[in-house]
């Protein structure tokens, strides 16, 4: 973003923004200083390497044996343990099966260098925001772009070494294909997502209910074919034993860093809610909440879209909305992913007529600070509420514009 845009824009505006940077930049070097201090091996990316390190050994047909994933990661760790002595590896077998060439480097070193690639995707994600606002106000383009670049989310999952961000590309790449047009794209980087299995979901029914059956076509075959390849170099067993993991981290409370108090989903809130030992109702009921959201999908998809109308960002900023208050699982870091929907809706207040209205603004002013409100409720109170508020208003919003939209045709 040029010099030039920026000096176009409010005194207050210019404010806001250096604030924004200035957190952006502090998160990077709040990471370089995780390192210099060698505080790395309490990441998440320490269960990533465990299940890399064991494919990469011969050992990829246990990869889902708990002991066999303890004793290799006290070792990688020298002794040390994270949690009640296991962080488990739970993403699928394909993701590492990808990175078991990062194995043959030390914990140290590979974290250092999935830092630079996250760093990487992350820039080119940015950089591509800034293309996708061109149009845009240069308060608004500079803003929207800080305002996302500020986002705590972005500090928890780069310190963790986790793959929300690559999830964030990934879904930002299906969302452009599909509005071009180009399905099977669109298809293709959903599968990419699939590295995080459940941010797939509420896209995937998205493809369903509109009936964009190219796009869930390619999305298919590549999962089809990712399983495939590490079946054949793991073992068919290995999806067997991934899915019970699974079940079973779907179930857990407070072992093997599997919190749900912490979480910033309908999980979250109920476990927030109802407190700890109601482990059976907080499950139910977020099951529930699973269920009346696929319902409500086929509500938001109902009638024919096509991608150049100016109502697909709506109902696809309800999708990933839904995606990830719903989902079963989702940890502090995975609230960056609120960036999708927001950008989103803010897309689709700019071409609608509300979007110069009392909702337009207020909706501008709330993202704005965002930022700053996640961060300071995070560190000064504790508590996790920020973005499962936001995703219920994102969610109530969409459907909300929908119903008026309809009222006036």
């Amino acid at each position: 973003m040029r010099l030039s845009t920026l000096s176009r824009i409010p005194q207050i505006s210019r404010l806001v923004f250096a604030v924004h940077l200035g957190l952006a930049l502090g998160y990077i070097g709040l990471v370089l200083m995780a390192f210099a201090r060698g505080e790395t091996w309490r990441a998440d990316f320490t269960a990533h390497y465990t299940g890399a390190r064991m494919v990469w050994e011969g050992q990829g047909a246990m990869l889902y044996n708990l002991k066999a994933q303890a004793q290799r990661q006290r070792e990688i760790l020298g002794g040390r343990y994270l949690y009640d002595g296991l962080l488990p590896y739970h993403h699928p077998p394909f993701v590492a099966l990808a990175l078991s060439p990062l194995a043959a480097m030390s914990l140290r070193d590979a974290f250092a260098l999935w830092a630079v690639l996250t760093l990487l995707l992350w820039v080119g994600f940015l950089g591509d925001l800034i293309r996708w606002t061109r149009s845009w106000s240069a308060a608004a383009r500079a803003l929207t772009v800080s305002a996302v670049a500020a986002l705590p989310g972005f500090l928890f999952s780069f310190l963790l070494g986790t793959f929300t961000i690559w999830t964030l590309v990934a879904l930002w790449a299906f969302y452009r294909a599909l509005r071009e047009g180009r399905e099977g794209w669109a298809g293709l980087f959903l599968a990419l997502a699939s590295a995080h299995p459940q941010a797939t979901l509420f896209p995937a029914l998205g493809l369903i209910f509109a009936r964009r059956w190219k796009a869930l076509a390619v999305f298919l075959a590549s999962g089809v074919l990712l399983i495939g390849i590490s079946a054949a170099v793991l073992g068919s067993a290995v999806w067997i034993e991934y899915l019970a993991v699974l079940g079973r981290a779907a179930m857990a409370f407070g072992r093997q860093g599997i919190d749900p108090e912490a979480m910033i989903n309908l999980k979250g809130l109920l476990a927030r809610l109802l407190g700890p030992t109601r482990h059976a109702w907080v499950n139910g009921l977020s099951a529930l909440g699973l269920a009346l959201g696929v319902l409500a999908m086929g509500m938001l998809w109902r009638r024919p879209w096509r991608g150049e109308d100016g109502d697909f960002e709506r109902r696809l900023s309800g999708t990933f909305a839904m995606g990830l208050f719903l989902t079963p699982h989702a940890n502090p870091q995975d609230g960056l992913l609120i960036a999708l929907p927001g950008l989103l809706f803010y897309r689709f207040l700019q071409a609608a007529p509300e979007g110069g209205t009392r909702t337009g603004r207020t909706f501008e002013r709330v993202a704005v600070i965002f930022p700053m409100l996640w961060l300071a409720e995070r560190f000064a109170l504790g508590s996790n509420e920020s973005v499962p508020l936001g995703t219920i208003a994102l969610i109530a919003a969409a459907f909300w514009m929908g119903s008026l939209r309809r009222e006036r045709l």
